[in-house]
């Protein structure tokens, strides 16, 4: 009578050795759960953030008219200028940096090193 009655409500006596491989197989697959999520968290790629805004001009090719270079070069040494005037300790360590180089504008009235179009002086 036992016997029929798990038999109907599909009771069965679980041997300690199924209870111990139950035990083992959900341990092996939480173990393997947690290295795919390791694994998936390594290979996600991380998001960057731009910590400032800074307009970023595309490469130009090919020659550049000279008025065009003119004024790209003189708003750099505009900008170099407001650099240099709102922050002195970073003009003073250029200016030492230059010296132990041995870099100087003497050769160059302007102050870079880009020379006008048709002007091989420099070349």
């Amino acid at each position: 009578m036992i016997k029929t009655l798990r038999k109907l409500l599909n009771l069965r006596r679980e041997c300690h050795g199924c209870q111990i491989l139950k035990e083992q197989l959900e341990k092996k697959n939480i173990e393997t759960q947690m290295l795919l999520d390791t694994i998936t968290s390594i290979c996600k790629p991380a998001v960057i953030v731009p910590q400032n805004s800074v307009s970023q001009e595309p490469i130009r090719q090919g020659k550049v008219r000279w008025d065009v270079r003119r004024r790209i070069l003189e708003a750099n040494s505009r900008k170099a200028a407001t650099i240099k005037k709102e922050h002195p300790e970073i003009s003073e360590d250029i200016q030492k940096l230059e010296e132990e180089l041995g870099l100087s504008d003497e050769g160059n009235p302007n102050g870079n090193d880009i020379a006008p179009e048709g002007d091989e002086s420099t070349h």
